[in-house]
């Protein structure tokens, strides 16, 4: 689903980095989760040390540049200046590099989970706060990203119906509606922005 939103949202990103990085977060989401569905679905096809070394270092390495687009679509949709623009996007490539070693060196599920939870929780608060101040039509993005963090709790307790439909898949239903609603709000915010609304 994510790399069906960044098809159409590419189209719509030219001389727009906003909505340019939000692409990107989609793409790098998409192949997140295809990485998650060879290793999950697929991994008795494979060797233990393939599966650790191969899809899970990938499925845990693509948090960091979904979580990287993700914080460069905030600091563009922000009215900080130029200056203080650069001095974050320093910041957000550091902590990446950061991350991006860490799981190299670690490669355990839980810091790309750190990465991916911190860049979430930034969108959430900005988009709020716009959302609130009414400077754009961000409220799909919050709810969106609201509902995200019920699939972390859901996950982090794991809560269950069945064997058959657990904690994992649960969180995954939740993933895919939250997707669906921040790509309608990236669809409203594209329109504010090229209409000059935000």
């Amino acid at each position: 689903m994510g790399l069906f939103f960044y098809f159409r949202l590419r189209k719509l990103y030219a001389g727009n980095n906003t909505i340019r990085y939000w692409s990107l977060f989609f793409l790098f989401f998409g192949l997140n989760a295809f990485a998650g569905l060879i290793k999950h679905g697929f991994n008795s096809y494979f060797s233990p040390e393939v599966n650790k070394w191969v899809w899970e270092f990938l499925n845990n390495l693509l948090n960091v540049p979904c979580a990287y687009a993700l914080l460069m679509a905030n600091i563009e949709f922000s009215s900080m200046t130029p200056e203080k623009k650069k001095n974050m996007n320093l910041f957000v490539l550091l902590s990446s590099i950061l991350f991006t070693v860490l799981i190299i060196i670690i490669n355990k599920f839980w810091v790309g989970v750190i990465n991916a939870s911190v860049a979430m929780l930034i969108t959430f608060i900005i988009h709020l706060i716009a959302y609130r101040r009414k400077t754009a039509d961000t409220g799909m993005i919050v709810c969106g990203f609201g509902i995200s963090f019920l699939s972390v709790f859901i996950h982090a307790a794991k809560i269950s119906v069945s064997d058959w439909f657990n904690h994992k898949d649960i969180s995954h239903v939740i993933i895919i509606i939250s997707l669906i609603f921040i790509y309608a709000g990236v669809k409203r915010l594209e329109k504010g922005l090229f209409s000059g609304n935000d």
